[in-house]
């Protein structure tokens, strides 16, 4: 396992072989996959998907949306006022099309995004859908897909990913309404069984702020089905101090001539905005000691020295 042999066709309904990817960038979001994305995109020998989220594999995801939004419009559809009472957040997601918005959900459309790839040229046809990382069956279904696949994982301090995050679904794009961090961390055990989950989320769970943070939980599923050897951890913080050193040792993992000096590694999808939002000195630290035995478990699943680079200590 784990090989840079690539297997570049499969047969899907007709005869036709097609590439299809082996290379999956899988989140989790804020966490620089936007920046691996485009690098890896310049390097000759590797072919990027042109839509960077395809969201194709995490169809548990996609059908939980579609459930809450078939659930939320038969709620207007059947009061006195019908339709008109939807509010305009959700309305304005009408203007995106489905595959933007919850995902590709059929995989010849997602193979046509590969369609493109040079067979002589390309060892690496790849694509980048931090949701995967959320999924309880991505990990699973890439797997069957290709199990020689090679998974890139991009992690930060767990605190600051949740801030990053909630000001990210605060945009406009993921629909958030809650401007108060320390507020939608309150609403996450009502939001979690079905109340006062915003209406234009694109699923339930892009507002599941802390379980999303719990990076043990979700790499261990990957971790099951794949060996360790075919993933690769990229801390933010060592992409942000030196983008050169981490894209050239991503390099090295996918067996490619370590050659980011020469790519633009400039950070992308950057919010400009930073710190912990309105969380107080002493509600970090509350998060932190909560988060403590996650940080523990990823150190022992990852190998890598988050603990102390994140300043929880060594493993307990």
């Amino acid at each position: 396992m784990g090989s840079g042999s690539v297997q570049r066709s499969v047969t899907v309904g007709s005869s036709l072989s097609r590439p299809r990817p082996n290379l999956f960038i899988v989140g989790a979001p804020k966490c620089g996959t936007t920046t691996l994305y485009h690098a890896l995109r310049q390097h000759p020998e590797v072919f990027m998907s042109p839509v960077k989220e395809p969201r194709y594999w995490s169809s548990d995801l996609r059908a939980s949306g579609l459930s809450f939004h078939c659930r939320h419009v038969r709620r207007h559809l059947f009061s006195l006022r019908g339709l008109s009472t939807l509010p305009s957040c959700w309305l304005a997601r009408r203007r995106l099309a489905p595959e933007e918005w919850l995902g590709v959900p059929r995989l010849d459309d997602y193979l046509s995004l590969f369609a493109e790839a040079d067979p002589e040229r390309h060892r690496w046809l790849g694509e980048a859908s931090p949701d995967s990382l959320w999924s309880e069956v991505a990990a699973e279904r890439i797997s069957a897909f290709e199990p020689a696949a090679r998974i890139v994982v991009a992690l930060r301090e767990p605190v600051a990913y949740l801030a990053s995050i909630h000001r990210e679904t605060l945009s406009g794009v993921v629909g958030e309404t809650e401007p108060s961090l320390r507020r939608a961390l309150q609403l996450e055990p009502k939001r979690r069984v079905g109340r006062e989950v915003p209406c234009s989320v694109r699923f339930p769970f892009t507002v599941f702020y802390r379980l999303q943070a719990e990076f043990d939980v979700q790499i261990e599923r990957f971790l099951r089905v794949f060996d360790r050897s075919q993933l690769h951890f990229v801390l933010l913080e060592d992409l942000a101090a030196d983008p050169v050193a981490t894209v050239d040792a991503l390099l090295g993992f996918l067996d490619l001539p370590r050659v980011a000096r020469a790519l633009d590694l400039r950070p992308r999808n950057v919010s400009g905005q930073s710190g912990l939002g309105d969380l107080t000195a002493a509600e970090v630290a509350e998060l932190r000691l909560e988060l403590r035995s996650s940080v523990d478990r990823l150190q022992v699943l990852t190998g890598l020295p988050v603990g102390e680079r994140w300043g929880y200590g060594d493993p307990r």
